[in-house]
């Protein structure tokens, strides 16, 4: 069953990786979330730089929002994301970041993908979590928990739908 499902979203993402891109580049949802995850970080860390891991991260916009922030020297910036086609268009729209091509579940040091020893300052989840069943998902938030600073930040959201489709995003609200 846990090969089906991965495999499933895999072939679906590849499929949907233009489309997901062009309503991705249509809306401000990256730039918005990282100027909101910025503000939390310099709120709550008070750190001069800082390690960004966002899991899925699709076609990259929440990270190359960090990047037109004003102070997006601060950031080094990492992805990891199952589909082939939308690490294509996340490398395209932040070549600044690191992406790995990986199933996050076969992955238990994360330090070795990216050839990095530090923890992250913060690991993003966006419209991510809800992909997984429950056991897995528990085995998810411990690596997490594993790859994270101890005064670092999660950030967690998923999807509202009413029909049987894929949802919207609600508007984020960043805080502890």
């Amino acid at each position: 069953m846990e090969e089906q499902y991965i495999e499933l979203n895999k072939k679906c993402y590849d499929t949907l990786a233009k489309e997901y891109d062009d309503t991705n580049n249509a809306n401000d949802f990256g730039k918005q979330l990282a100027q909101e995850l910025n503000n939390a970080l310099e709120e709550y860390t008070k750190k001069e730089n800082y390690r960004v891991l966002e899991l899925g991260c699709g076609t990259g916009h929440v990270l190359a929002g960090f990047m037109e922030l004003p102070n997006s020297e601060k950031y080094k910036l990492y992805g990891i994301e199952l589909s082939e086609n939308m690490v294509k268009y996340a490398k395209k729209n932040c070549p600044q970041a690191i992406i790995a091509n990986k199933n996050i579940l076969d992955i238990d040091d994360i330090f070795t993908v990216f050839n990095e020893k530090d923890k992250f300052d913060i690991i993003i989840m966006a419209a991510f979590i809800h992909l997984f069943p429950r056991k897995d998902a528990e085995i998810l938030l411990k690596k997490v928990k594993e790859w994270l600073n101890p005064d670092g930040l999660i950030y967690i959201d998923t999807t509202v739908e009413s029909d049987d489709y894929e949802g919207v995003q609600q508007k984020s609200k960043v805080g502890i």
